[in-house]
């Protein structure tokens, strides 16, 4: 596979509903004259099988050999799948579809409209998860997506990454640190503790839960910018 290509998988059942959403993506990254690449599924057991990279997956949830949910929580256990988009016939399993890796939920027959939206919004994560990778100490280097949260202690700070909890040490200044990374995603919550709001799943005035679940208290000194942050997030990568 040309590692320049978009690979979107598909899997539903129904032929026809494959073809249309196979259809409307075509449609969408041609527009972009984004390169895609494109793999069908008919049953669970053989997405689950699959080991080539995935970019976006097309879920559906009601399949004949297995339920949809069980299919994602499977694949949040390795890393081959990126993003997943849930299609159903029946909005009442929305609430049980949203995982880590979920970017959406669409009811058939597929909306081209909201479709659209959610293509958008995983190009606008694409583009973030492209920005340059995260020199550290030992010649380690991270993505900036996958720092859930880096917080002070004395004359060290660490970091904690999203893909396996790793809590990385660092010595030095972690303000010096934060100001390198040149980004706006990465937020004062209380003095020496900062969230990465790529991983802010909800806030409260005095909390953040982040995407492990995590929750952060956040004070009142730094809540302010917080907010204005996550809310030019939200436009710029989550709309």
């Amino acid at each position: 596979m040309n590692e320049s290509q978009l690979r979107i998988a598909i899997c539903d059942d129904n032929a026809s509903d494959r073809k249309n959403i196979r259809s409307l993506c075509d449609d969408f990254f041609s527009s972009q004259n984004i390169d895609t690449l494109y793999s069908e599924y008919s049953t669970g057991s053989a997405i689950l099988e699959e080991k080539e990279k995935i970019d976006l997956l097309f879920l559906d949830i009601e399949l004949g050999d297995m339920n949809g949910i069980y299919i994602m929580k499977e694949l949040e256990k390795g890393n081959n799948v990126w993003k997943i988009i849930f299609t159903t016939g029946h909005d009442r399993f929305m609430p049980d579809a949203f995982g880590s890796r979920t970017l959406g939920f669409l009811v058939k027959p597929v909306n081209p409209s909201q479709l659209g939206r959610y293509l958008s919004l995983f190009q606008k994560e694409l583009l973030l998860l492209a920005q340059p990778a995260i020199s550290l100490p030992k010649h380690r280097s991270v993505s900036l997506t996958d720092i859930l949260y880096i917080e002070s202690s004395g004359s060290y700070f660490y970091l904690t990454l999203a893909s396996d909890s790793e809590k990385i040490t660092c010595s030095g200044s972690i303000k010096n640190f934060i100001k390198s990374l040149n980004t706006n995603i990465i937020v004062c919550v209380r003095k020496g503790s900062y969230v990465n709001l790529y991983h802010v799943v909800s806030n409260t005035d005095h909390s953040v839960t982040l995407s492990n679940g995590e929750t952060k208290p956040i004070t009142a000194t730094y809540y302010d910018d917080f907010k204005d942050q996550l809310m030019l997030f939200i436009r710029n990568y989550k709309r």
